[in-house]
């Protein structure tokens, strides 16, 4: 209320309703001072000419709106399909090059206004690309081998911003895991890899398939060789490869050992697929296979690889001295 005197002491009075509202967190997280409403216009997007595009208007303080407001800022005008609603819609117009369209929005939820929203959309030229994914070139390598693909190549309109997401869809597991543009991983046994490359930005997503073929030998991550004398009727291993931890599979169903160097017996005559897992210095574990033909004799087993060095020195050594301790103990 507002009271006046005159110099006549004459009194007169006004008096008007203030509405106050107290502040609010809006939907965006933010802390507002005030009542004034959020508008949000959507994402910035690229779109094909003759597209059918749907603005979306349904973010921030929407909720609260009893009005939508949209105008044009920049382009060709465009006819909006429903323009005082949340999600007007239009046709992205044909021209010889790219388009660039700008749309403002404000809301109103009966006692207050917005600040304007803008989202920009993109409208791109006659055979332009829109999205592409690249997860690079079928390969082929060898069991245990590095392997790194690469996306970086994937072609989105310039300056959008990218995620790209690596998965597995089929073969051996290799653990293919990544968020970043190129994924690196170790070559597991024998057998095709199928890894898919997911690429999003701007609204837009695309998809790339690549193909990993793992064949051949691989590289060695053992030797093998039989004993001598005495002890011929044991195989030999020996890893070439560094490592902290050793796990030994003899493919013939016997217990593995964790032997770094282990002897073994083999009962019968065959081809046995011997595994070696070594946990490497840098962590990761490495996977190495070979096969190795046994022929059992009536006193002797022969062991016969693809690639078995000369026997080591420290090899016979310690034979020798399990020999000699065999035959000192007394008879049971």
């Amino acid at each position: 209320m507002l009271r006046v005197t005159d110099s006549d002491n004459a009194l007169a009075t006004a008096t008007r309703s203030i509405l106050v509202l107290e502040g609010y967190t809006a939907a965006d997280g933010g802390a507002h001072t005030g009542a004034i409403p959020l508008a949000d216009a959507g994402e910035d997007r690229f779109v094909h000419a003759g597209e059918l595009v749907q603005l979306d208007g349904s973010g921030g303080d929407a909720g609260r709106a009893i009005s939508f407001t949209w105008r044009q800022l920049e382009g060709p005008v465009v006819p909006l399909a429903d323009g005082n609603t949340a999600k007007p819609s239009f046709m992205a117009p044909r021209a010889d090059g790219p388009v660039t369209l700008r749309f403002g929005l404000r809301i109103f939820d009966g006692y207050f206004e917005s600040d304007e929203a803008v989202v920009t959309v993109q409208v791109l030229g006659p055979g332009a690309s829109l999205a592409r994914a690249y997860a690079g070139a079928d390969q082929t390598v060898q069991p245990g081998a590095v392997v790194r693909l690469d996306g970086a190549a994937s072609g989105f309109p310039e300056g959008t911003a990218l995620t790209y997401t690596w998965r597995q869809l089929g073969g051996p597991h290799a653990g293919i895991a990544s968020s970043g543009s190129s994924v690196t991983f170790m070559a597991p046994e024998r057998g095709t890899i199928e890894v898919q490359l997911t690429v999003r930005g701007g609204g837009l997503a695309a998809n790339d398939t690549v193909v990993v073929t793992v064949a051949g030998d691989g590289p060695k991550g053992f030797r093998v060789a039989r004993g001598a004398g005495s002890l011929r009727d044991l195989v030999l291993f020996e890893p070439i490869v560094a490592g902290n931890q050793f796990v030994w599979d003899f493919g013939d169903g016997s217990a593995r050992s964790a032997e770094a160097a282990p002897m073994h017996r083999y009962t019968q005559s065959g081809t046995y697929t011997v595994r070696l897992e070594v946990l490497q210095p840098d962590g990761r574990t490495a996977v190495y296979t070979d096969e190795v033909r046994i022929l059992v004799e009536s006193r002797a087993v022969t062991a016969d690889v693809r690639e078995a060095p000369g026997v080591p020195l420290a090899f016979l050594v310690a034979g020798l001295l399990a020999l000699l301790a065999a035959r000192r103990r007394p008879n049971a």
